[in-house]
């Protein structure tokens, strides 16, 4: 198929440099959906625009931005009351969360009342953080789209609080943002450590815009100069090992940067409000890590397999335990088993769903299999998004 297309189920963008190429772009397209028989219905088509709507984008020759009704939608979003309300409103906010910087920051003290054991209570830090959120996206920035003949760069920054990510290109006119990331930090273990935060950071950055920068030379400008230091180490733990090799698979030249300079990503990472204490990529608090262990009892399935790896590692090679938590180990992460308690595991699946976009059950399951795993989870995931009802997206 033609390269300068996007597809979304029957949803089809052809774009072009000019008007010439266009027309050759269409008749290709066109040409492939008489061979498989397809038939379009030209009233619903819109031909040879400068400016497109696109699955809430408005796309034109100066980038790529939010569409207009979705930001007043935003703009003139009442104060939740309930948390249906509320992940309706992160759900949506969530969807245009690449124009805004510090997105996870902004947002944590609204997440915090997703939190299961979290009684609802709205207070100035919830207001504050909504207000704060509708204007980022009021004065969002407009996206560049972007352009496979330009080099990319990516700058990167962590703290002790979180990562900040930002993937630019230079068109001969400046530096332009094509997308902002940000994120918390897995562990409390890699937040104390400056190299392994960074590296985690890096790691983060390099996997979500793997679509762009994997196969093609790159600049990656970082706070510290972390994989010099990864080189100079004798012996890695597994988890460096594997971030090592992940990162070896990108072709870049890195540009090392001290804190001050790296202003575009900073914002994303340095903030002491952010991120409580969280056991792994996605949240789960001491609370719910005390739960998990005393529902393990109740579990015949886990609760035996937990009392074998306690007693005789050796009998189960693909287990560990970790202060009375059970995780199966994996290649990538090592991923933790949620005993059979109805009310866990629907918190983790709105954890994983609602909290992250709303999406599919396919994206919500990859996000459990990050970091969690039980028996049936597929099934549970699917029946999970079948009955949301906070989002249109879960509807489509």
């Amino acid at each position: 198929m033609v390269r300068q297309i996007c597809r979304n189920l029957d949803d089809i963008l052809v774009f072009s440099r000019t008007l010439e190429e266009h027309q050759g772009h269409l008749r290709q397209v066109l040409e492939k959906l008489r061979e498989a028989n397809f038939k379009i219905n030209a009233k619903k088509c819109d031909w040879a625009k400068t400016q497109v709507l696109y699955l809430g984008h408005v796309l034109d020759g100066d980038g790529v931005k939010p569409e207009d009704s979705k930001i007043a939608a935003i703009r003139d979003w009442p104060t939740p009351r309930t948390l249906t309300e509320l992940r309706s409103f992160l759900g949506l906010t969530n969807y245009y969360r690449k124009f805004v910087r510090n997105f996870s920051t902004i947002v944590v003290p609204l997440r915090r009342l997703l939190r299961k054991e979290t009684i609802w209570k709205w207070d100035k830090d919830c207001t504050s953080a909504m207000k704060k959120l509708k204007q980022a996206l009021i004065e969002y920035s407009v996206l560049k789209v972007a352009d496979s003949s330009f080099p990319f760069v990516v700058t990167t920054d962590a703290s002790q609080y979180g990562i900040g990510a930002v993937l630019q290109q230079d068109d001969d006119n400046g530096y332009r943002s094509v997308e902002f990331m940000s994120a918390r930090m897995p562990s409390e273990k890699v937040a104390t450590s400056t190299y392994e935060r960074e590296l985690y950071a890096l790691r983060q950055a390099l996997d979500h815009w793997k679509h762009y920068l994997l196969g093609r030379h790159f600049k990656v400008y970082s706070d510290h100069e972390t994989l010099r230091w990864l080189k100079t180490q004798a012996k890695m733990t597994p988890k460096l090992t594997r971030w090592a090799a992940e990162i070896d698979q990108y072709d870049f030249e890195l540009k090392p940067v001290k804190g001050k300079y790296n202003v575009v990503a900073d914002a994303l990472s340095r903030r002491a409000d952010y991120f409580g204490a969280i056991v792994h990529y996605l949240d789960i608090g001491k609370d719910l890590q005390q739960q998990v262990r005393e529902a393990y009892a109740q579990d015949p399935i886990y609760g035996e397999l937990l009392k074998k790896v306690k007693e005789a590692p050796e009998t189960e090679p693909n287990y560990r335990t970790t202060e009375g938590l059970l995780f199966e180990k994996t290649n990538v992460f090592d991923r933790l088993c949620i005993p059979n308690s109805e009310e866990i595991r629907s918190l983790i699946l709105g954890e994983c769903h609602d909290t992250e976009g709303h999406f599919g059950w396919q994206k919500t399951l990859a996000n459990l299999m990050r970091a969690y795993t039980w028996p049936r989870m597929k099934n549970d995931c699917v029946e999970y998004v079948r009955s949301c009802k906070g989002d249109l997206e879960c509807e489509q």
